[in-house]
């Protein structure tokens, strides 16, 4: 992401289906800011007793240490060999969402994700499955983390020169393409910024795409790497 967000992707293009991976393979370098860690209350004396990361209203995040055979059919684990399980869900969705899990998951391969995103609204839902219970306190705590802190921006802004797969989909960016996003909690005032920013580079061959509440500029990494410093500036204002 940039500095701003972050570089850091259902419904998604096609409908509201959730998409499973074995962690995010393929994804390129993103940025996003640091995150730390959120401190929670966990039931020692009972270490396989489900407890919550956090509660805030804004969103839930759960650490199931061992699933049950009670819970498998609640959370799609059929076929799956894995232990302990992660949730965390968010009641609307934003495209900071998906930077922010192809960022933190996309370096462990061996981790399975299935991830709930829609463009046009609706619920963010990740779910996490390991044999690591400890794996997933903390990449849930780094994720909340991201995601609250990105809450309080008036504008985010994210981009990523390579996007993986998750972004990809999600955000229907093509193969070769590099793509920033603008969220100004509005769909016209993400236009406006944006015609802002191609306005005063006229020949920089980028494209814009508008969504709900967002838009997306994509080009090459070339053309985008280029007006990266001026999508910097719209966070702080």
């Amino acid at each position: 992401m940039i500095p701003a967000g972050a570089q850091h992707s259902g419904k998604n293009s096609a409908g509201d289906i959730p998409c499973r991976s074995g962690g995010i393979p393929g994804a390129g370098a993103t940025q996003i800011k640091d995150s730390a860690g959120i401190p929670y209350s966990r039931n020692t004396a009972s270490p396989d007793t489900p407890f919550p990361l956090i509660r805030d209203g804004t969103m839930d995040t759960w650490l199931f240490p061992v699933i049950s055979s009670r819970l498998r059919g609640v959370l799609g684990t059929a076929g799956r060999s894995c232990s302990s399980a992660g949730i965390l869900s968010v009641p609307v969705c934003h495209p900071g969402q998906l930077f922010a899990a192809e960022e933190v998951l996309g370096s462990d391969p061996a981790l399975e994700a299935d991830i709930q995103w829609g463009a046009s609204g609706g619920s963010f839902e990740l779910r996490l499955f390991s044999n690591d219970s400890d794996k997933l306190n903390r990449l849930l705590t780094e994720l909340t983390g991201i995601l609250q802190r990105d809450s309080t921006r008036r504008v985010r802004v994210y981009s990523s020169l390579q996007p993986g797969p998750l972004l990809r989909r999600h955000l229907a960016a093509g193969q070769q393409e590099a793509i920033a996003v603008i969220d100004a909690a509005s769909r016209w005032s993400s236009i406006g910024l944006a015609e802002q920013l191609l306005g005063g580079c006229p020949d920089a061959g980028l494209s814009l795409r508008a969504e709900r509440n967002y838009c997306i500029i994509s080009g090459t990494s070339a053309q985008l790497a280029n007006v990266l410093p001026g999508l910097t500036r719209f966070v702080d204002q």
